[in-house]
This record gives structure tokens, C-alpha cells and sequence, in this order.
């Protein structure tokens, strides 16, 4: 067994508040060399780990309302086998301690799947107990680049795409401001550093000459960090941080900010500030100078209308369709059918059309309402991203649709 310390940030990127938080903890990583070995019984279990209080219970209310109708549609059409899928719920809670316990309730029920946790804390800390029960689990908001390597993910994947593909569509916007030169303003956490660093990348390798501000969210001004940003020519400037420290760090801007401000780019974790009114007091002229870009929380053309519904109906058709395919509610037979059903064969968007197209014998691939879902070694291989700005009364508005592959 391999333990790993590491200090993360909760990372879900997006609006109603799944913004990485400038909390910095030190959890341990401990993913298990061995696995329980489990035996299917026929009945597809599907747990359902979301928040349902604190600041998280408006995804997760969102999250278990996706779920449950999804389920409801999977067993109309037949269920897995001729049984119903069942849905067993659970509390995430606020943090890893308490999300483990409530995963110990969905192992002593025998879930096969997990759909969950929310936080990428949480799936940092907690994922290690539910790799080690055999337990196949999907998140569709936990999007933090630390996810990316985590060990012996092989039962985990996730249909938010990672951020280290959202550092790659806030560079292609900042690269179409014109600008030769890029400074690039991060929280100095395990949250801003993996995105700063794929950032910087993606910018250098369009031929920008790249700078570094890393800065602390705690401390109580943000004047000189706006005062080191605005001085000389910065080029575009970037800004990489949470709803809190980041929008704090703009309003400082706009103090600083004399008549000539340069473009400024966000990332999506500054979309849904806790505080909106920091964005309409900022001056004209630095609030339209911003443009942001982060992850489709919302499907416009989906029935489902809470945030990330559409990941979360896509993580259960998914975890469904592969136990058809596998022939089995064996989670280590479904993982490895998770890529079959998300990329060959027949584009159908619903569990029931998918379903048809097995029983005629004929290679499905599920895509959801949402757009394509091709997952690969866990994530995302199409990712798609909005770009937004500002209105005057700091409001966020929608703008084209980046679509990035890694």
C-alpha cells in the first residue's frame, strides 16, 4: 500500500458555488495495491454521494434530482437484467472525514457503483476506500488536475472534464486577445499551481512570453499583487483563483487601473462570485476587459436544469450501459467497458436507445444529451467550455462554446 501526502483544495469548477475554496488542507492519499474481491448478484446497485447541507446542497440537491430521474428512466425501459437499478443514497458532507463514513454505509450496502463525491477534496481524500472496496465510482464535478495521476484510478473516472483541458482553453483566449506577452496571476495553492503550470505551458507553446505572479488568499490586501500586475507592459493578464481571492484581486484592479487596462482572462472558478456586487463596482473599464472561460454546468438544451445534472446522467447511463455490456454488476468488468460504450458504434443519447441497439447486436456509443462523451483512461476526451463576461450590474453572461481535446 502506497501512502501519498499531499495538500489540496476543493476543486469544482462552475457555478452555484463549486468553486475550489482557498482552504488549503493536508490530507493522505492512500490508494490500495489490492481490491475486495466482489461476486454479482444481478442487481445494479448505484450509490449517490453528494452534499446535502452546508454550501454544496445546492449541487447536490441538483446531482440527486439527475440521478434519480435517471435511474427512473433505465428501469421504465427494463432495467439491468430484467431488475431494477437501485439507488442507494448517502451524505458527502462538508469534508473527506465525514464523506468516509458515509462511503462505509455504501460498502456495507453493497453498491457497485458510486456516483460521486462532488468536491475534489473529498475525491482526494476518500477515493482511496472506495478503490479498495472494488466499487466503481464516477464524479461530475470534481475536475482538479491532482485527479489526473491519482493512483490506481482504474474504477474511477469522471464526466467533468479535467482542468488541466480548461488551462488549455484559457490560453487560446488570452493567445486571441493579441497579446505577445502573458502575465499570469495564480493562488499560490495545489489548486492554482497545477493550473498556473498548464496554463504557462499552453501559452508558451503558442509563442507567448510568459510571467508568474503566484499570491496568497489570506492576506488581507490585494493592492500591491494589482500594482505588481499593472506595472509595465504585462501584455494579457491572467488570473487563476477562487470566487473569493480572485474576484478580490479584480476589484483591486480596478482601483489600481488608471485609463488603459489590458485584456484580463479568468478561469470559471470566478464565474458565480459569493459577492457580485465586486464585479458591478468595478470601472467600466476594467469590467469589460474581462472574459472568462470554464466548464458547462448547465445544458440549455436538456431537460434536466440544475447545475452538472447532465454529468451526473451521463455518470449513470455510463455506469448502467457497461453492466450491460459486461453482462455483469461487477465493477472491474463495467470499468473496463466504460471506454466501449462512450466511443464505438451508433451515436444514441438516451439508456433506452443504447439499450435497443445491444439487443439488436449492434455497437452503441452513448453521448448523451449533452454533447459527445468519450472517456478515456477515466476522462473526458472532448471537453467543452464557455466563454462568458460581465454585464454592468456584475452579472455573467454566456458566450461561443470552446471545444477542446487533450
Amino acid at each position: 500500500m502506497l501512502a501519498l501526502s499531499v495538500v489540496v483544495a476543493a476543486a469544482c469548477d462552475g457555478p452555484d458555488d463549486a468553486a475550489p475554496t482557498s482552504t488549503v488542507r493536508q490530507i493522505d492519499i492512500v490508494p490500495q495495491t489490492t481490491a475486495v474481491v466482489r461476486e454479482s448478484d444481478g442487481i445494479l446497485r448505484i450509490g449517490l454521494l453528494v452534499p446535502r447541507s452546508g454550501e454544496g446542497a445546492a449541487i447536490g440537491q441538483s446531482l440527486d434530482d439527475a440521478v434519480k430521474r435517471t435511474v427512473d428512466a433505465i428501469n421504465a425501459a427494463g432495467g439491468f437484467g430484467g431488475s431494477n437499478v437501485q439507488v442507494v443514497e448517502a451524505d458527502e458532507g462538508a469534508n473527506a472525514t465525514t464523506a468516509r463514513q458515509a462511503i462505509q454505509d455504501l460498502i456495507e450496502r453493497e453498491v457497485d457503483a458510486v456516483v460521486g463525491p462532488t468536491s475534489s477534496l473529498v475525491a482526494l481524500g476518500a477515493l482511496g476506500d472506495l478503490m479498495a472496496a472494488d466499487v466503481l465510482t464516477c464524479s461530475p464535478t470534481a475536475s482538479a488536475q491532482a485527479l489526473d495521476d491519482y493512483p490506481d484510478r482504474e474504477l474511477f473516472f469522471r464526466t467533468v472534464p479535467s482542468d488541466s483541458l480548461q488551462a488549455t482553453a484559457i490560453a487560446e483566449l488570452a493567445e486571441q486577445t493579441g497579446a505577445r506577452t502573458a502575465t499570469v496571476a495564480h493562488l499560490d495553492d495545489v489548486y492554482g499551481r497545477p493550473l498556473a503550470d498548464a496554463t504557462m505551458a499552453a501559452l508558451e507553446a503558442s509563442g507567448l512570453t510568459v510571467s508568474e505572479l503566484p499570491f496568497d488568499a489570506s492576506q488581507e490586501s490585494f493592492t500591491a499583487t494589482a500594482t505588481d500586475l499593472l506595472q509595465g507592459d504585462p501584455g494579457v493578464i491572467v488570473v487563476l483563483a477562487d470566487a473569493d481571492a480572485g474576484v478580490r484581486l479584480l476589484s483591486s484592479i480596478g482601483e489600481v487601473a488608471g485609463e488603459t487596462v489590458p485584456d484580463i482572462v479568468i478561469n470559471g472558478a470566478m464565474r458565480r462570485p459569493s459577492s457580485p456586487q465586486l464585479i458591478e463596482s468595478l470601472p467600466a473599464n476594467v469590467r469589460e476587459r474581462i472574459v472568462g472561460v470554464g466548464n458547462i454546468a448547465f445544458q440549455p438544451e436538456s431537460e434536466l436544469p440544475g447545475p452538472y445534472a447532465t454529468n451526473a446522467e451521463d455518470c449513470v447511463n455510463l455506469i448502467a450501459l457497461a453492466a450491460v455490456q459486461a453482462g455483469a454488476d461487477d465493477p472491474q468488468a463495467m470499468a473496463l467497458e466504460i471506454p466501449e460504450v462512450s466511443r464505438s458504434g451508433v451515436a444514441c443519447g438516451e439508456y433506452a436507445d443504447c439499450l435497443e441497439l445491444f439487443t439488436a447486436n449492434r455497437n452503441f456509443d452513448y453521448d448523451g444529451n449533452g454533447g459527445v462523451v468519450q472517456i478515456m483512461e477515466g476522462d473526458p476526451q472532448v471537453a467543452r467550455f464557455q466563454v462568458f463576461t460581465f454585464d454592468r450590474t456584475g452579472a455573467d453572461h454566456t458566450g461561443r462554446i470552446v471545444t477542446i481535446t487533450p
